[in-house]
């Protein structure tokens, strides 16, 4: 009833058709062999080519991306870095000012200590132990009797 699909289903016409693709997918392959041919001789680029060449080029583009992004990524890292190192270089100029001025506090406390040594081996130790007993003993005597220390007194003027 349908003659085209009587057609479509004889295998005849099946096997024609077949035929028919499969002999233009063949002049397809050798007529891109011969202007492959014909490019390579007039050194032209062919469409192939053109693909791997586009391909490459994306691959490329695609690593120098990535490139610079690692090389934006050290840079913040070297830039935190140099942050860091300036401050701890701060830091350890703080830290030795400050052991400088501890070390010099200390040598001025070491020559205190070595001056007030040096003037009490200097001083004759009957000197400082007789005069603050003899003013205790004065003061003994003048609080007991304030008229014999006064009369004491007078005596030894004359």
């Amino acid at each position: 009833m349908h003659p085209i699909r009587d057609l479509a289903q004889n295998p005849k016409v099946q096997d024609l058709i077949r035929r028919a693709t499969s002999l233009r997918a063949d002049l397809m392959d050798r007529l891109d062999d011969r202007m492959g041919g014909v490019a390579k001789r007039l050194n032209l680029v062919t469409r192939r080519e053109m693909k791997g060449v586009k391909r490459q080029v994306r691959e490329l583009e695609n690593q120098v991306q990535t490139l610079e992004h690692q090389l934006a990524q050290e840079r913040l890292r070297a830039d935190r870095a140099e942050k860091d190192l300036a401050d701890a270089a701060k830091a350890a100029k703080k830290a030795l000012a400050d052991a400088k001025a501890a070390e010099q506090k200390a040598l001025e406390v070491e020559r205190e200590a070595e001056a007030k040594l040096e003037a009490a081996k200097a001083k004759p130790p009957e000197a400082k132990d007789e005069a603050p007993a003899k003013k205790a003993r004065s003061r003994k005597k003048a609080e007991a009797d304030p008229s014999d220390a006064a009369a004491g007194t007078e005596g030894d003027e004359t």
